[in-house]
């Protein structure tokens, strides 16, 4: 497993950020504990967790999650998908019928780039940008996860690198 995926929030709770809508009593942490998932589409700048949580929401819910990037996938490809994994699904109505749960992410804002059939289907979440104490705490996690590795055991950090990251990173 590639280091990156080993980084990634496995859990709501250790995701950074977000706490509009994911924090403890927050909407989308609400529909997440109830493992009641609408269609949803998340949208926010690149890097806040749309598609981290697409996985959680897929790994806590214990169902199937394919990743499609719409830029080269268009109806005969998602066809393929839900003939490939026709025995987990009732029928090809898909989002319609509710035997397909679409969490669709994207930088753009969805009024203007997704089918209005779609939107009327959907929750629509919208990501913020990451704060830099948010990312501080990022960061910290991500080097608490390094040292629990033995090969990563003696890394040593400045509070002061660490600071300089978290505010020109963007």
């Amino acid at each position: 497993m590639p280091l990156a995926d080993k980084m990634r929030p496995k859990k709501i709770e250790d995701m950074v950020g977000q706490r509009h809508i994911i924090g403890k009593g927050k909407v989308l942490n609400k529909i997440i504990e109830n493992k009641s998932i609408p269609n949803m589409i998340l949208y926010g700048p690149p890097g806040t967790g749309k598609t981290t949580l697409a996985n959680i929401v897929a790994n806590t819910t214990g169902k199937k999650y394919v990743k499609l990037n719409a830029v080269n996938c268009g109806v005969k490809e998602i066809k393929e998908i839900i003939d490939e994994n026709k025995r987990d699904l009732f029928s090809y109505n898909g989002i319609e019928d509710g035997s397909v749960t679409l969490i669709a992410s994207t930088a753009d804002n969805p009024y203007f780039v997704i089918y209005k059939a779609i939107l009327s289907r959907s929750s629509i979440f919208e990501f913020k940008q990451i704060n830099k104490e948010d990312i501080l705490i990022g960061l910290k996690r991500a080097i608490d996860k390094l040292r629990e590795e033995n090969r990563y055991e003696n890394i040593n950090v400045e509070e002061e690198a660490l600071e300089f990251i978290a505010e020109t990173c963007n």
